[in-house]
C-alpha cells in the first residue's frame, strides 16, 4: 500500500488510518456507511442521513430499551432522508452489518408491533428507523412485559388447543 500521509483508504471494507484498520460497517437497509454515536461509555452505529435505523451490538439494545435508562438523543432522533425512507422495503430479508449473515426477524415484545433483526452470528440487532423511541414509550418495566407476553403466549396456546393457563 502507498504511504498515506494520514489519508484514510478502503479497501475491501475495511478503513484504514495510519496505524488502525477498522471494519466500515454498511446500513443493510440502504447501504450507506453507518456512523458511529457515543452512547455513555460505549458506541452504536446509526445510518444518519439515511433510513435512520440503528445497529446494536450484542446485548446493547437491552441497555437503552426501557424509558428509564439514558440514551443519547441522537439515538432517538436519527436524521433520515425521505427519498431513501420511501424506497425501503420492509419484508426484504437483511445481512449484518457487521458479520453479513441473514438477519433472523421477529418481535420485540408480543405487545407492540416492532420487528427487529437479530443476527444468528454475532447476536447483534437492527431496529429501523423510529422505532427504538416506539420500544421505550411501552408502558411498564420489564417484569410487567414479560407477564404480558407470558399471558399473551397462553393465549394464544389456548386457542390452538393446548393447555395454557388463563
Amino acid at each position: 500500500m502507498p504511504e498515506n500521509s494520514g489519508r484514510v483508504w478502503n479497501i475491501n471494507g475495511l478503513r484504514h488510518l495510519p496505524g488502525l484498520w477498522e471494519k466500515i460497517m454498511e446500513c443493510p437497509c440502504c447501504s450507506r456507511t453507518l456512523t458511529e454515536v457515543a452512547q455513555e461509555d460505549w458506541t452504536v452505529e446509526v445510518c444518519s442521513g439515511g433510513c435512520g435505523g440503528v445497529w446494536f451490538d450484542r446485548f446493547e439494545l437491552a441497555r437503552v430499551d426501557e424509558a428509564d435508562e439514558a440514551v443519547a438523543p441522537a439515538l432517538l432522533n436519527v436524521e433520515t432522508d425521505p427519498a431513501v425512507v420511501e424506497r425501503i422495503d420492509l419484508s426484504e430479508r437483511r445481512r449484518c452489518p457487521h458479520c453479513n449473515m441473514i438477519m433472523m426477524r421477529h418481535k420485540f415484545n408480543p405487545g407492540i408491533d416492532i420487528d427487529v433483526d437479530t443476527c444468528p452470528g454475532c447476536a447483534g440487532a437492527w431496529l429501523d428507523g423510529g422505532e427504538l423511541a416506539k420500544i421505550r414509550d411501552v408502558p411498564g418495566d420489564e417484569e410487567e412485559r414479560t407477564q404480558a407476553a407470558h399471558r399473551h403466549f397462553n393465549r394464544l396456546f389456548w386457542e390452538l388447543g393446548g393447555h395454557g393457563e388463563d
